[in-house]
């Protein structure tokens, strides 16, 4: 069959009765994965949030690296990847085996988040997310070159490589002016969550300013599709 554009969404929101109910809603999780990579969807998306009251996937990079063993064609992405709430040598290594496991459709959108209380479960400054997510991301690319780099004083070697060459695919997501004009400064793709001319508009403004052809990843149709067993009670 032939690759259709189409995206499998799995954020596990909700609320299972005990364990083995849960258990059971990942099994299931996985095996519309595997679908999907059947039938040729697009991509396998998996997403992240920390503290929610409806509950909701904490885990992307395990998820994901969970898919891609069932998997052998589609696109598997983490969109969003809260970048401020790793530590971004840990972040770099896990990442670049999912690279490699995946032989390159691995691919993952670094945002902020926008939730005071999930940088306080993790124990991180939300008042300094804008700076830390630059050393993410400064770190990110340093760190895949394969050469011992400088990280917070001291020479460190980050291994192993990634498949992708000169990095695994990455974008940089948020609805800001500032991430837009981080996405330009570092050459990085922009992932807006829903359209926006006017930050489109700016991220590509930004991107000639520095001399660089900016590439925005735009999905205009955002509707969804639910599947339930009773679509009255869904």
């Amino acid at each position: 069959m032939g690759r259709i554009n189409a995206i499998l969404r799995l954020n596990m929101s909700g609320h299972a009765v005990d364990g083995r109910a849960e258990a059971e809603r990942y099994g299931a999780a996985l095996d519309m994965a595997a679908y999907a990579d059947a039938s040729g969807f697009a991509v396998v998306n998996v997403e992240e949030h920390h503290d929610a009251a409806i509950g909701w996937l904490p885990s992307p990079l395990v998820m994901a690296a969970l898919i891609i063993a069932r998997t052998s064609r589609v696109q598997v992405r983490a969109s969003a990847l809260l970048g401020p709430l790793y530590d971004p040598i840990r972040l770099a290594e896990d990442i670049a085996i999912l690279d490699l496991a995946s032989r390159g459709r691995f691919s993952f959108v670094l945002g902020q988040g926008y939730r005071p209380e999930e940088y306080h479960a993790l124990d991180r400054d939300w008042a300094g997310r804008g700076a830390q997510t630059e050393l993410v991301i400064e770190t990110l690319l340093a760190a895949w070159r394969g050469d011992p780099i400088e990280y917070r004083g001291r020479v460190v070697h980050v291994s192993p490589r990634p498949y992708t060459q000169p990095h695994p695919p990455f974008y940089v997501g948020g609805m800001s002016a500032a991430a837009v004009k981080r996405a330009a400064r570092f050459g990085l793709p922009y992932f807006p969550a829903q359209p926006s001319p006017a930050l489109e508009a700016l991220y590509l403004e930004e991107s000639a300013r520095l001399g660089r052809i900016g590439f925005i990843e735009r999905h205009d149709d955002l509707s969804l599709l639910i599947l339930d067993d009773d679509p009255e009670r869904a």
